[in-house]
């Protein structure tokens, strides 16, 4: 009788140890936070790809629930189990400026005017977001093409099969002149001489 409780609890604990092992061949290796939107890019440890994804896209059969910021863990799902994947390096991507100057409260009795629109964060974000979508594209084009490398051309094109339809420049930088290969860093130079770079 007892052996065969015991074995009714191997098997009831079966499902979730199959689960755990499973998880483990995908690895969180960076997140992207955006206002109102969080992005992951997720490995699949088996094929050595990695793409960015957002919450509901699923890779490998697991799928991407949630992002919890308090501990940098993701959340993913596959048959009704949830595992969390962990950053194993801080690789916390942001669109906020660095260095950006802080508000300081008015004195008192003076009203507070409304926030300034910075001209020039309102572009690295957008530059940002530009070549958010091109890591993204290129992630899903090597996962698709069993490839490692990729040329702008191969994403961008209002042709159905292209993964962007355009990218627009913003500020001036080429996009031209990025090096696309699988886990590379992505940097556009801009006209002034410095560059913008997101990735690795």
């Amino acid at each position: 009788m007892r052996a065969s409780s015991y074995l009714l609890c191997l098997l009831a604990l079966l499902p979730v140890a199959i689960f755990a092992a499973a998880a483990d061949d995908l690895e969180l290796v960076a997140v992207m936070v955006e206002p109102g939107k969080t992005s992951v890019q997720i490995k699949d440890k088996a094929s050595g790809r990695t793409r960015w994804m957002v919450a509901g896209e699923t890779v490998a059969g697991y799928t991407f629930k949630s992002y919890n910021a308090s501990n940098g863990s993701v959340a993913m799902t596959k048959d009704n189990f949830t595992s969390n994947l962990t950053l194993k390096t801080a690789k916390i991507l942001s669109t906020a400026v660095p260095n950006a100057p802080t508000a300081q409260p008015p004195a008192a009795g003076i009203p507070a005017l409304p926030a300034a629109t910075d001209p020039v964060a309102a572009q690295q974000r957008a530059i940002l977001n530009n070549l958010r979508q091109i890591a993204a594209a290129a992630d899903q084009y090597y996962l698709e093409n069993g490839t490692n490398k990729v040329t702008l051309s191969d994403l961008v094109g209002p042709e159905p099969r292209k993964y962007i339809k355009q990218i627009v420049p913003v500020a001036g930088e080429d996009y031209s002149k990025l090096e696309l290969a699988q886990g590379k860093e992505l940097v556009v130079p801009l006209p002034d001489g410095t560059t913008m770079k997101y990735g690795n």
